[in-house]
């Protein structure tokens, strides 16, 4: 079905490569998206469907894996086909992870989740990582799994989450909504007003003097105190 001969997020074909540390980011890990299987049509209620889910860099396939669906009264779950080659012994796996169903915060239905084969606890996401032979919950690993941003240097994360922010509040000024409804701000609006405030944040802390490089610092510091000469 699939060769794990490299651990990549498909989404993330500008991968960098793991941090001196040995830290794992999600552009490292292979990952599975309840979401994702959803809005592809892979995963319906009353249905068992079936699809093959590839990860690639550079339209090159890294790694493949089956996924049966079961969403039905009587079960839900899904179940994962693949194998993994070491040298030259490959291991084949069939592992099933349960779907469990909760009230939505809304109040309106209820959400699926994965029920994480390892921790018990429903997350939306399964990852494969650190060499980890199944995929799990990001919490049921020892080590963290980072977001690639929060394993940059600081000036370069407080960048990028400006322009992250910036692109959001982009597509969300695209889409028409109102500001107020029977008297109370709408939730775009109130997620609008976060957004903005969020930006402004990390427009402020990209400028601040300690997140430029130590040279830069060192030649700001040597012309001021040449100036107050």
């Amino acid at each position: 079905i699939g060769h794990f001969n490299h651990a990549l997020n498909p989404k993330n074909s500008h991968h960098m490569g793991r941090n001196s540390t040995g830290a794992w980011s999600t552009a490292d890990a292979l990952i599975i998206d309840l979401s994702w299987l959803m809005k592809k049509g892979y995963l319906e209620r009353g249905r068992i469907n079936s699809c093959t889910l590839h990860w690639g860099i550079k339209k090159k396939e890294i790694a493949s894996i089956q996924i049966l669906t079961v969403y039905t009264a009587l079960e839900k779950y899904i179940r994962l086909i693949y194998f993994i080659s070491k040298k030259e012994e490959k291991t084949n796996f069939n592992c099933r992870v349960d779907l469990v169903e909760k009230p939505s915060n809304l109040g309106k239905g209820n959400v699926l989740f994965f029920k994480c084969p390892v921790s018990g606890k429903p997350c939306r996401k399964l990852y494969k990582a650190y060499g980890s032979t199944i995929f799990k919950s990001r919490g049921a690993y020892q080590n963290r799994i980072y977001y690639p941003i929060q394993l940059e240097g600081r000036r370069s994360r407080d960048n990028e989450r400006f322009w992250i922010l910036s692109k959001q509040i982009e597509t969300l000024e695209k889409a028409r909504f109102t500001n107020t409804y029977a008297g109370k701000i709408t939730r775009r609006a109130a997620r609008m007003e976060r957004l903005l405030k969020k930006q402004w944040i990390a427009d402020e802390r990209r400028w601040l003097p300690i997140t430029f490089p130590h040279s830069l610092r060192k030649a700001l510091e040597k012309g001021f105190a040449d100036l107050a000469r």
